[in-house]
Formats: structure tokens, C-alpha cells, sequence
């Protein structure tokens, strides 16, 4: 997956849990600083932080995974149940 890639879902996923970076980077113990970099698509989470905010995202939207990544913008969209 490209960084622009996760940058454009991780819009998503703030849009779906109407969340901010701040509070994403709060729930995830995590730097705001970093979620602001992921979230501008410079840089990719590593797999420890990846498997952390899927862990959240799944605490909150039955059925979500790991492979959700994966798919194409608008299904990872149509997944989180928000417009792409």
C-alpha cells in the first residue's frame, strides 16, 4: 500500500469515527505528531502501530481486519460505511 494510499483511508476512518488526529494519537498512545505524518502520507505506520489502530478501528466497527487495507479506496469506504 502506498503512503497516500493509507493517508486517504486514515481520512476515512477519522470521518467514520469523527475523531481527530489528536484524539486517534490519544486512543492509540501514540505521538500526534506521527498520526499527522500518516495522515499527510509521508510516512506508513509501522506494523506494531498498524496492528494497533486496526485493533481500535475493530473495537468499533464490527468485522473490520487487517486485510480491510487492502481493499480499494471506495471499498475500505463502503467497509467503514462512510462516502469516499
Amino acid at each position: 500500500m502506498r503512503p497516500d494510499s493509507f493517508a486517504e483511508k486514515l481520512r476515512l476512518v477519522l470521518k467514520a469515527l469523527v475523531l481527530s488526529r489528536t484524539g486517534l494519537a490519544s486512543a492509540l498512545n501514540a505521538d500526534k505528531s506521527l498520526v499527522g505524518r500518516w495522515a499527510a502520507g509521508s510516512v506508513m505506520p509501522s506494523e506494531h502501530n498498524l496492528a494497533n489502530l486496526t485493533r481500535y478501528i475493530a473495537g468499533r466497527i464490527d468485522g473490520f481486519t487487517m486485510l480491510d487495507w487492502d481493499r480499494s479506496t471506495s471499498e475500505f469506504a463502503a467497509v467503514l460505511g462512510v462516502n469516499a
